[in-house]
């Protein structure tokens, strides 16, 4: 584990120190603000197409897995996450929607017969569709985590450094761990000039292209029986997701675009800084690193993933009723209860008043 752990280490660092000084320059040279002018996926997209191609060359635990990843497969992942980000720059909103459709079902349809995630709790048609479904998914909802500078950021590489760890207590075989390191190298320094005030962006197609690359990264380490740990590390954008359709078609709060109605940016409304903001996201992110892992160990592959999600959503909703001065755990809570009381002896009165 010890070697692992420097294998992972060293690729990590040698990815940041490379990309470091592109995104300096990117930051400084191009021009406009949030614009494809700044937008610097194809960088980013062209590196990691490098990074695990040459990985996959010279790591022999490649070799060493249940379902055997070859250069067409990964070439076939980038080439549709490239179709997906082509699409987005047409500007054709029917085109770019029916990219995600058709790379989700392509990648859907060449899944080997006899994987199964969810070791055989539900039929295969039920699991081909619910795979279908969460790629399709998340890599729709992936740019509502783009309405504020580094919070699509920090999701991708908390899920990133989940699969590390993960690889590291024997969850995942090795050759995942050292190839999300040096992912997370690159997230990193994306991180660095992308946190607020930003320097460099990436558009929303930008995020729905790696967001599909992201759910196929983790598809490959489901088929490696760790498929409730992997999609446990995606339950922040999931618990983003929830509160965008309560606020949206249950409170009935329209806004122009999704983001509008996530968590962050609700904070971000209410004045609260945007460095406290990204402080608590990336804190929540760590925390459902630890979840994650214990999932390795569980029985049940449903009880902690939905555990995590009401987790998140009430931590969300602390920081919601937060402000920029420090609000300690045990007001927070005191806060979230009085609420509770309050919805509960509303509903009392209602009940009350009908009879």
């Amino acid at each position: 584990m010890f070697l692992s752990l420097l294998y992972c280490l060293g690729i990590s660092f040698t990815s940041f120190a490379v990309l470091i000084p592109l995104f300096a320059w990117l930051g400084k040279n191009l021009t406009g603000q949030y614009e494809i002018k700044k937008d610097v996926w194809i960088y980013m997209w062209l590196f990691s197409l490098a990074l695990i191609s040459g990985l996959y060359f010279f790591l022999p635990d490649f070799k060493d897995v249940i379902v055997t990843i070859s250069y067409s497969k990964i070439l076939m992942m980038f080439g549709l996450s490239a179709f997906i980000y082509i699409a987005f720059l047409l500007e054709l909103n029917w085109l770019f929607y029916l990219s995600m459709i058709i790379s989700a079902a392509v990648v859907t349809w060449l899944l080997p017969s006899d994987m199964a995630i969810f070791e055989n709790k539900v039929p295969l048609l039920a699991e081909r569709l619910i795979i279908f479904s969460s790629l399709l998914a998340l890599t729709f909802f992936a740019k509502i985590l783009n309405g504020m500078s580094a919070i699509f950021g920090i999701f991708v590489l908390t899920v990133l450094l989940g699969i590390c760890v993960i690889s590291l207590i024997g969850g995942l075989p090795v050759s995942y761990g050292i190839l999300a390191a040096g992912l997370s190298g690159m997230w990193l320094s994306f991180l660095r000039y992308n946190w607020y005030p930003s320097e460099i962006y990436l558009t929303d197609g930008a995020c729905s292209s790696a967001g599909f690359l992201l759910g196929c990264f983790i598809l490959c380490g489901a088929q490696e029986l760790a498929g409730p740990s992997l999609i446990s590390l995606l339950v922040y954008l999931v618990a983003e997701i929830l509160w965008v359709l309560i606020r949206t078609y249950i409170l009935r709060i329209k806004e122009p675009e999704f983001y509008n109605n996530t968590a962050y940016f609700t904070c971000y409304k209410k004045d609260i800084s945007v460095s406290a903001i990204l402080v608590a996201i990336s804190k929540l992110g760590l925390i459902n690193i630890i979840f994650a892992t214990f999932q390795i160990y569980a029985i049940n592959p449903f009880t902690i993933p939905v555990f995590m999600v009401v987790v998140n959503l009430w931590l969300l909703n602390i920081l919601f009723r937060a402000n920029d001065e420090e609000v300690g755990f045990k007001q927070a809570n005191k806060v979230l209860i009085e609420d509770i009381k309050d919805g509960l002896k509303t509903i009392g009165d209602s009940f009350k008043k009908g009879k």
